[in-house]
């Protein structure tokens, strides 16, 4: 409604973006943020807490990226991660929760039908627009204003939430009524590999080249997903994710994981792997409420500055 919302709005835009980095959220695209009023709203929590996967199982397997930028507000998904477009699991910036100015959208090539429904029906290409923003960008006098124009509250409000949380840190790390117990033994979803790149391969499946015969499409999803597997042991229970991956895919789904926050196990469709996860998505947290930090505090700014500017 007026200047003062925009304030508002980033300022509690930035409280969010503390508050999601604590819980090592991810997945917070521009479909899953709706701009409200003066805050914004996050939906879709499937994601909301999330596990450390143990390094073991990452020497071998190429699928979570492991640069320094991991541990940062970047893996949230609410800001441009302008450091490593082509890391694994990245998607376009301007499709972050939170928008970037530079990059709205993109161009490309589409086949669709042309003449429809007569006997000069053919397929052509045409240039479509993908608009990156969806309703997660607030609107003032009919333009779009992103969160780096209001930076400043942007900031504040990140800081803010963050010396809250190192101010009750022993009260949430140890008292019976901390908010962080409704945690406890959640069901929530674990990302092995980004959704994106699941759609994009049963997208080619639809290909007439690659409905021939049943066993031919099965190998052809292997082919897609074993180039991560290159170098892990036939014998070793990782396979039992790449399996897993397969089977659902076969059925025409999304693979989906779904994990115990409590737990450290994963649990797929051929077997249990024990201690997959260096820490559970509780201890992640503790972790994560531990490391708080002056230090960290301010190199967490600086990335919010640089993905900015």
């Amino acid at each position: 409604e007026n200047e003062e919302f925009l304030k508002d709005y980033y300022t509690r835009a930035g409280y969010l973006l503390c508050l999601t980095y604590f819980l090592n959220s991810c997945d917070y695209h521009c479909e899953n943020v709706i701009s409200n009023g003066n805050s914004p709203v996050l939906i879709d929590h499937e994601t909301i807490v999330q596990p450390k996967v143990a390094t073991e199982f990452l020497e071998n397997v190429k699928i979570l990226s492991s640069n320094a930028t991991e541990d940062s507000v970047l893996r949230t998904m609410l800001l441009p991660n302008v450091y490593s477009k082509s890391a694994p699991g990245s998607i376009p910036s301007g499709m972050c929760g939170y928008g970037w100015e530079k990059e709205q959208g993109i161009f490309g090539l589409v086949k669709v039908g042309k003449n429809r429904f007569t006997e000069n029906w053919k397929m052509g290409a045409k240039f479509v627009q993908e608009d990156y923003f969806k309703n997660n960008i607030p609107e003032y006098q009919g333009q779009r204003v992103y969160w780096n124009e209001y930076l400043e509250e942007f900031l504040n409000g990140f800081e803010s939430c963050y010396r809250l949380l190192i101010s009750k840190r022993k009260f949430l790390l140890e008292s019976q009524s901390s908010p962080l117990t409704s945690f406890k033994n959640c069901k929530v979803r674990f990302i092995w590999r980004p959704t994106y790149i699941y759609a994009k391969i049963l997208e080619k499946m639809k290909l007439p080249k690659n409905l021939k015969t049943i066993e031919a499409y099965e190998q052809k999803i292997r082919d897609y997903l074993c180039v991560a597997f290159k170098k892990v042991p036939k014998d070793s229970n990782l396979q039992w994710i790449y399996e897993h991956e397969v089977a659902q895919m076969m059925r025409g789904d999304i693979p989906y994981f779904e994990i115990n926050t409590s737990s450290r196990d994963l649990v797929t469709e051929f077997g249990t792997i024990k201690d997959f996860f260096q820490l559970n998505c509780l201890e992640n947290i503790d972790y994560k409420l531990k490391r708080l930090s002056e230090d960290d505090l301010n190199f967490q700014k600086n990335i919010i500055i640089d993905c900015a500017s």
